[in-house]
């Protein structure tokens, strides 16, 4: 009885310990979550609208062009973050022959977290998306990878649109369909690649996307009934 009872009280010891040290990692991983070291990082200090105009002038021709980070950092704040989504700021740094950077500051579990991290990508034309790579991730001073990393991703990716998440990479559509009454339309990005403080791109053009449209509606049957109305 004498050793069944050191026995329990071992095992009792032992568990006890085993909950100190869960508690205490616990508390630690918690508190170096929640720090935040980078607003400078991801707050907008300045902005630039035309993100959308540079895009469609290019795109005319599907000529290569240049988009600042400061553009595409005012285009992402306003198309994908906000009060009721889970992104609250973003930035991203574009750099040439390096990985990009990204900071921003999330809601997730009912805390803001400042989050942080480096970014490769693949442009897969045939699939029209952009296959990105996350590395170095940090929530606050938390480093973080594997599952925890791919259930943070998960969650953003199911409340942003336009974005899945598989086999641990991001998949960003760039490939889009847009209706004219009759015409079809389709702009796709062709090429994509950063330098410092800007990124080159190319998308097809929109000039002989339209030519190929009209040229589909009027050998369809209902361009045929058309023009048999008009000069009947």
């Amino acid at each position: 009885m004498k050793r069944k009872s050191i026995a329990g009280r071992i095992i009792l010891f032992v568990t006890a310990l085993l909950l100190i040290g869960v508690l205490v990692v616990g508390s630690v991983c918690i508190s170096l979550a929640l720090r935040d070291n980078i607003k400078e990082k991801y707050t907008m200090t300045e902005t630039d609208d035309g993100f959308l105009f540079t895009v469609l002038k290019g795109a005319v021709f599907g000529k290569a062009f240049e988009v600042s980070d400061v553009q595409v950092n005012t285009y992402m704040n306003d198309k994908f973050c906000g009060a009721d989504k889970p992104l609250k700021n973003i930035r991203v740094y574009f750099h040439n022959n390096e990985s990009d950077e990204f900071f921003a500051k999330i809601h997730y579990f009912n805390h803001d977290l400042a989050f942080q991290g480096k970014v490769d990508y693949t442009l897969d034309k045939s699939e029209g998306v952009i296959a990105a790579s996350l590395k170095d991730v940090k929530i606050g001073e938390l480093s973080i990878d594997g599952i925890i990393l791919n259930a943070l991703l998960s969650g953003l990716a199911e409340k942003t649109d336009n974005v899945q998440l598989k086999d641990g990479l991001l998949y960003i559509r760039t490939r889009y369909l847009y209706e004219l009454g009759d015409l079809s339309l389709t702009l796709r990005l062709e090429e994509l690649e950063s330098g410092d403080g800007m990124i080159t791109c190319r998308t097809n053009s929109l000039t002989l996307e339209v030519l190929g449209a009209v040229k589909d509606y009027i050998f369809s049957e209902k361009g045929k009934e058309l023009f048999q109305r008009i000069f009947s």
